[in-house]
């Protein structure tokens, strides 16, 4: 992986607290948070009022249930709301 030397202020992600959730179908999710990272942005593992941006993959019902929604999307709208 290169070595970022400048990072674009202006991008979604510069600053910004970003949390993933499920399975990433086109990136793997080291990869997708190491471009996080690069952009200047956050990894959290958890939900906060202090989260920015949720990430969310492909959610596996089996863990999740029927309704298809991780605990991490569930607590977001509880958030928004």
């Amino acid at each position: 992986m290169s070595i970022i030397e400048t990072i674009n202020t202006k991008n979604p992600f510069f600053g910004r607290n970003v949390v993933f959730t499920g399975e990433l179908s086109s990136l793997g999710r080291k990869e997708a948070m190491q471009q996080v990272v690069n952009l200047g942005g956050f990894i959290k593992s958890g939900v906060s009022s202090k989260s920015n941006h949720l990430v969310v993959g492909i959610q596996d019902k089996v863990l999740v249930g029927k309704e298809g929604l991780s605990t991490k999307e569930k607590k977001a709208y509880e958030l928004l709301d």
